[in-house]
């Protein structure tokens, strides 16, 4: 059985879709200050991923104009033909 981590990803994002990430709230902001700048609208999104080791997996997902709380689920293929 994969070994999993738990991760936590903060993204925020501009009216332009120009972003900037990091692992806390803090840096991701100033990241975007920093490299992205501008004084329009922004939003800030906090991501938790429960990420087995050490296989990459890509992932793609939408988040709402008015999000609530949320579980985000993903099955992928085994090696013995079953699904994790």
């Amino acid at each position: 059985m994969a070994k999993f981590t738990t991760v936590e990803v903060w993204v925020v994002v501009d009216e332009q879709g120009d972003y900037e990430c990091a692992a806390d709230f803090d840096a991701a902001a100033e990241r975007f200050d920093e490299n992205v700048g501008g004084n329009g609208g922004r939003r800030v999104v906090k991501l938790t991923v429960k990420v087995p080791l050490p296989t990459p997996i890509e992932l793609t997902g939408e988040v709402e104009a008015d999000p609530e709380p949320a579980e985000l689920k993903v099955a992928w293929p085994t090696n013995a033909g079953g699904v994790l």
